[in-house]
């Protein structure tokens, strides 16, 4: 059985880039050593995220979602995705940053050569 990889994604207001942050998780770690789950924490956003986040949880099973009534904070937000991942690793991941895609890739090269 493979590891379970647990990416955890705190979002505010990012409906302009949550379908774009999704594929390149996606994109990353699909045809790796290891599975994985997307969860994506909704932390009371007040634009379209919440509508993104429940149509790309319907598209695929690896893709999961919790939201919040109001702002917590990041903090909050990262609490509950490691309460709610089932992975042996985890992994958090910003929405819409490009340095942070990048970081996120070199992340799971190393992790995928440990699996």
């Amino acid at each position: 059985m493979r590891e379970l990889l647990s990416v955890i994604v705190p979002c505010y207001n990012e409906g302009a880039v949550i379908e774009r942050t999704a594929k390149a998780i996606v994109d990353t770690c699909t045809g790796r050593a290891f599975d994985f789950e997307i969860i994506f924490v909704n932390d009371g956003s007040k634009d379209d995220t919440l509508a993104f986040l429940k149509k790309l949880a319907g598209r695929s099973e690896k893709i999961k979602y919790i939201s919040f009534s109001r702002n917590f904070g990041k903090e909050a937000a990262m609490l509950s995705g490691l309460e709610h991942c089932k992975g042996k690793l985890c992994s958090d991941h910003g929405c819409g940053s490009a340095a942070s895609a990048g970081a996120d890739r070199a992340d799971v090269r190393e992790i995928s050569g440990g699996i």
